[in-house]
């Protein structure tokens, strides 16, 4: 990644708990951080590595009302104004709540069990060269 770059939250280390989804702009790189302006705010966030994903263009659903979902990384659960989602791996599946979303995961998440996506891989080996 390099200044300049559009980021999304990855929905792992400090963004896990993260319910919200969020864009910004990496400010900074440096060998152990990234740091990030998000929208819709004015300071400077340190982020680990894992900590944002760069989206691919065709990983984000844009739609006529302004609201852009990315859809990449792992799955987690996002809220937006008309309700909860599943969002990760390309998917963005609608639920009636934090919960179901949850649930919802857990049957996804033993559906890709064995596999790898290219993305994390090239984080687990970004994480095992340091």
């Amino acid at each position: 990644m390099k200044k300049g770059d559009i980021v999304y939250n990855s929905g792992l280390g400090k963004t896990k708990t993260w319910l919200d989804q969020h864009r910004g702009i990496v400010t900074k790189v440096t060998i152990d951080n990234i740091y990030v302006i998000w929208d819709n705010t004015s300071f400077e966030d340190e982020m680990g590595y894992w900590d944002v994903i760069k989206p691919n263009t065709h990983q984000i659903l844009k739609f006529s009302d302004g609201i852009n979902i990315f859809t990449g990384g792992i799955f987690r659960v996002i809220k937006l104004n008309d309700g909860f989602y599943v969002v990760g791996h390309g998917h963005c599946i609608p639920v009636n709540s934090k919960q179901e979303g949850l649930e919802r995961i857990e049957i996804l998440k033993s559906q890709f069990k064995n596999q790898i996506t290219l993305q994390q891989l090239v984080r687990l080996n970004h994480i095992s060269i340091k």
